[in-house]
């Protein structure tokens, strides 16, 4: 197994410049500073909840309706991106 993970880390690094193309839309929308490495953790977020929801199939993403995933992961894509602009809160239920 870590044969296979190892050439699967290899895999994703030999994509050198794809990294920088992945992002480039993103920095692209940043209103604050730092905008290259906060395009980076919005990228890193998304492959994060798409492999887990879609390639690990966890059992809580998979099972989620889509608008749940936006509404709950909105917001903090949106302080990464426009960190200075007025954002709406969440209501959230009590438990």
């Amino acid at each position: 197994m870590a044969d296979g993970r190892s050439a699967a880390v290899e895999a994703l690094r030999a994509g050198g410049g794809r990294g920088s193309e992945s992002v480039g839309p993103i920095v692209a929308t940043v209103t604050a500073g730092d905008a290259r490495l906060r395009a980076a953790l919005c990228s890193a977020m998304l492959m994060g909840i798409a492999s887990q929801r879609h390639l690990l199939h966890m059992p809580d993403l998979a099972a989620a309706d889509v608008e749940d995933i936006v509404r709950l992961a909105a917001p903090v894509f949106r302080g990464l991106i426009a960190p200075d602009q007025p954002s709406e809160r969440p209501a959230f239920a009590a438990a």
